[in-house]
């Protein structure tokens, strides 16, 4: 008897197969990065500035600035200034903030041209800004008097608008998770586990090229899946294409993307067996050749203009006379920056979870990834090479990530491009194999698992939180309620929007954690993971599919 195909990737019947529960955790990561972006001063984000800037110039009709011809614009720079920028700069206090209604316009800053200082942000393609950049033109353009909007409040709207892209990622995390294991306890903790990343929501809160990249990949995750898992279809090998040939035309770190594509649809050959091999093929060809002409020609034309993939648009020099690169320091440096800037070191990297918070975090992802692999048992629907597969987004991050890393220190003795942000993408797929993991490990109580994650997840941005208080807004002496009465005075908004951003914050986590509870206690659901998922492709069924 032939198994049923595996069901085809359809986004609509996700949306409205997806929990409460998982609604939650979305709304609780909109209102948590929020919170981010206001508690965290302006500019302070990496490179903020210069991403600040390239929405300026990606709204300018010259079109994306060419190799070392674009110099930031005297009014961004004279707005750092004005919003009181300056690394390493003491906690601010209440009394320094200057009053809102004093606080000059980007116009009234600086003229409008080039300032002295260089940005190096052309090196990556332009798409990455769009959706702020967009999002900020429809704000502007249905809100009267926004010209005269003082200069804190166009980054602060930048940062809000451009946090949006993230919202959908606990979606995906479930989506993706549920295509694996059926939707119960470890499709709900997956995307817990993406909601619980300090980091992320704080990447989210401030004005970058990231956020887009990481949406975009977060949404690959579930169409490899899909393929791997049997959809051999010429509909989602064009989805496929057509997400990763935008993910392309954000950074050189979806460069990857190709060769993981390749991957998934191999897989789903390997699986099918002799009749899944030209259908695989031909979906695979068809997804390729989307996601180049998409976003492939970008890197082409690096190659015809740069003679490289990736320009290298800062010149660091030479190293010192006596230098010699070592490997054993140059991967010391890597695993003592890379943890801590993935899970929480805010701003340039001022402001830090303390290390038994990271460890544990830590502890409990790998214990997941791990399980993900030894756990696994015959009757689980999911297998290790859709494990391998999920980890292919941050495998191939942190490879480009090394390589890059590695080239620099070489060279020139700096330590630079080690920041775990650059992980990111792989997030939805790292929260989907290590929630496979831990729910096999959990056996015996796994529709507990995702309240117990997201516990832990409130504790780890209560402690960002304090952190980034006692940092940034805490002088010497003072204490909390100082420390928010200085956040509150250097704010681009009233106190009522920072009140309302975190009572949503709070509501959105007090609703998941009820549903959590409502879950845990109904126990494990027809299509969880004792059942398996509806459509698990087998061998036959794949075949079947093709």
């Amino acid at each position: 008897m032939t198994s049923p195909a595996p069901a085809p990737l359809r986004v609509g019947a996700c949306v409205r197969e997806t929990p409460r529960v998982v609604w939650a955790l979305a709304a609780t990561l909109a209102a948590l990065m929020g919170c981010y972006a206001l508690a965290v001063p302006l500019y302070h984000g990496p490179d903020e500035s210069k991403h600040v800037d390239m929405l300026f110039a990606v709204r300018e009709p010259g079109g994306w600035p060419a190799e070392h011809e674009r110099h930031m614009n005297a009014q961004v720079v004279a707005s750092t200034q004005a919003a009181g920028y300056a690394p390493g700069r003491p906690a601010r206090s209440a009394t320094e903030a200057v009053p809102r209604h004093r606080r000059p316009a980007l116009q009234n800053l600086a003229p409008d041209t080039s300032s002295p200082v260089p940005n190096q942000m052309w090196q990556h393609p332009p798409l990455g800004y769009v959706p702020t950049a967009v999002g900020l033109a429809i704000v502007t353009a249905a809100t009267p008097g926004a010209g005269a909007w003082a200069h804190d409040v166009v980054v602060g709207l930048m940062r809000l608008v451009g946090a949006l892209v993230l919202v959908p990622l606990p979606l995906l995390a479930y989506w993706t998770t549920a295509r694996l294991a059926g939707r119960g306890a470890g499709a709900t903790a997956a995307a817990v586990l993406v909601a619980a990343v300090p980091g992320l929501a704080h990447v989210g809160g401030t004005v970058t090229n990231d956020s887009l990249l990481i949406a975009l990949v977060g949404g690959l995750t579930l169409v490899v899946v899909h393929v791997a898992t049997g959809d051999l279809s010429p509909r989602t090998a064009t989805l496929a294409g057509l997400v990763g040939g935008l993910a392309l035309l954000t950074k050189g770190f979806a460069l990857f993307l190709p060769a993981w594509l390749v991957g998934a649809y191999a897989l789903a050959a390997w699986r099918g067996g002799r009749p899944a091999l030209r259908p695989a093929a031909t979906a695979g060809a068809l997804a390729l050749a989307v996601a180049a002409a998409l976003g492939g020609w970008w890197w082409l034309r690096n190659v015809l203009r740069f003679g490289v993939v990736q320009p290298r648009a800062s010149a660091f020099g030479a190293p010192p006379a006596e230098f010699t690169p070592e490997l054993g320091h140059w991967l010391t440096a890597v695993g003592r920056i890379l943890p801590r800037s993935f899970w929480g070191y805010f701003g340039w990297t001022e402001a830090a979870l303390p290390w038994p918070v990271v460890g544990a975090a830590g502890v409990v992802l790998a214990v997941g990834l791990a399980g993900a692999f030894a756990a696994r048992r015959p009757a689980d629907p999911w297998r290790r090479g859709d494990v391998a597969l999920l980890l292919g987004a941050v495998a191939g991050c942190a490879a480009i990530m090394l390589y890059g890393s590695w080239g620099v220190y070489a060279e020139a003795g700096r330590r630079v491009a080690m920041h775990g942000r650059y992980l990111m993408p792989g997030l939805v797929g790292m929260a989907a194999a290590a929630a496979l993991g831990l729910t096999a490990l959990a056996r015996r109580l796994p529709a507990w698992l995702p309240a117990a994650l997201l516990a832990g997840g409130g504790l780890l941005h209560t402690t960002a939180f304090a952190v980034i208080v006692e940092r940034y807004w805490m002088p010497p002496g003072a204490g909390y309620r100082e420390g928010v009465a200085a956040l509150l005075a250097w704010s681009p908004w009233p106190p009522v929007v920072t009140a309302t951003a975190a009572g949503l914050a709070a509501a959105g986590f007090a609703w998941a954690v009820v549903e959590t509870v409502l879950i845990a206690r109904a126990g494990p659901t027809v299509e969880g993971e004792v059942k398996g998922r509806r459509g698990a492709p087998t061998r036959s069924s794949t075949a079947a599919a093709s």
